[in-house]
Formats: structure tokens, sequence, C-alpha cells
């Protein structure tokens, strides 16, 4: 009987325990203070090769030179070996990274909690903007897929640089909808400009399973590009 009735106490004993510890890595043991920790490899840098590499990307191409200066000055650098989790999912949002070499995968945990892979970057592209934007937990993880050097921008110099130059909405605009546009090869030799001004034309529509997007024969207004699912 003793037993019968120790089980259960155990059983939510140890599920209480864990998720406190998840509670409490989520704000003060997050992969991103490990990597700060851990950081090795490469040499950071200069200001002005990192300005000149920011300069021709989609978000950092719209700032003022004296706001990329400044932002070239604020960013570190980090090489991260092919497996290592650079965010993870519901984590706190402590910086911004961009990708100098090397690649990335970004991933969704599905209803299981199993994660699988939403998309791939690769030199240029940005992530880990939402959570410092929307003030939100980490909306995804991202892990190395090989040796990568990557940017870095704490929260801090990212509201009072980028935010500040260009308002959440121009960010958001670059990041999500230009960058994702860019990895497709129907938009991959767009120039920046004509590219941001196409994305201001574009819209999310979140579509349930068994949603029916188009029907055949049916007329059809629109032009669909599949961002996640």
């Amino acid at each position: 009987f003793a037993g019968l009735v120790a089980t259960p106490v155990i059983y939510l004993g140890w599920l209480l325990i864990r998720g406190l510890y998840r509670a409490a890595a989520a704000r003060w043991f997050t992969t991103e203070n490990t990597l700060s920790r851990e950081q090795t490899g490469a040499t950071r840098p200069s200001a002005t090769d990192i300005r000149n590499f920011l300069q021709d990307t989609l978000l950092f191409s719209q700032l003022p030179a004296a706001d990329l200066s400044q932002l070239a000055d604020a960013m570190n650098s980090v090489r991260v070996r092919a497996g290592t989790l650079i965010i993870r999912e519901n984590d706190l949002g402590e910086s911004l990274f961009v990708i100098l070499r090397g690649k990335v995968e970004v991933l969704k945990e599905n209803e299981a909690g199993e994660p699988h892979c939403v998309a791939k970057l690769g030199r240029g592209d940005v992530f880990g903007e939402i959570a410092l934007l929307d003030q939100v937990p980490r909306t995804s993880s991202v892990r190395a897929l090989e040796t990568t050097d990557l940017l870095t921008l704490s929260k801090a110099d990212f509201d009072r640089v980028l935010v500040s130059a260009l308002g959440a909405g121009r960010i958001k605009l670059a990041v999500q909808v230009c960058a994702f546009l860019k990895r497709n090869p129907l938009f991959a030799d767009w120039h920046p400009q004509p590219l941001l001004k196409l994305s201001t034309e574009f819209s999310f529509a979140e579509c349930k399973p068994g949603d029916v997007v188009i029907r055949e024969n049916e007329p059809n207004d629109s032009f669909f590009h599949v961002y996640e699912g």
C-alpha cells in the first residue's frame, strides 16, 4: 500500500522539479550564456570588415553610415562547431545573430516535443530578432550544421542602434519576409531595394490542417509562398 501511495507522489515531485529546472534554465542557463563563455577559434574581424560585410546584407543595408559604424563597433564574434545549439526554444532571448560564414538549421518542436527542421540559413542571414522585438521567449532553436562564424549583438545595442534607426516594423519585414524570399531561387538575384518594396505586398496567412488554399477550376488572384509547414 505504501508503494502505491509513494509512486504517484514521487512522479509528481519529479514533474515539479523538472518544470522548475526548465523555467530556471530558460532564464539563467540559456545556451546564449554558454556561447559567450565558451567562444573559441576565430579572431574578431575588424570593425571595418564587419561594416563592409553588413552593408551588403538585406537588413543592415538600410542603415545610415553612422549607425552602421556604431553597430560594427558593438558587435562581437563567436565560432561554433557543427552540432552546437546556438539558441534554444523557450529560452529568454538576449542577442541578435548574423551568420558571417557557415550554415545553421532552425528547429521547432512538434506536439510531441520533438524538434524538426523548418529552415536552413547561411551567410548574411539574421536570426534571433523575434524574441528581442516582441519580448517573448525564443520561438525556435537554432543549431550549427557546420563550423560557423557568427556576429552577435546584445539586446541593449539592438534597441539602442538598430531599432532606433529602422523601427521594429522594418526589421521584421527585412528578416522575416525579405530574407526568406531571398533564399528562394525565384528571388535570389534580386537587388535588396526592389525586394524590400515587393515584400510590403506580402501578408501572412495561417492555414490549419485540411484548409483549402486554392481550388481547382476556381478563379485565383493571389501568389502563395509557403513560409512554414
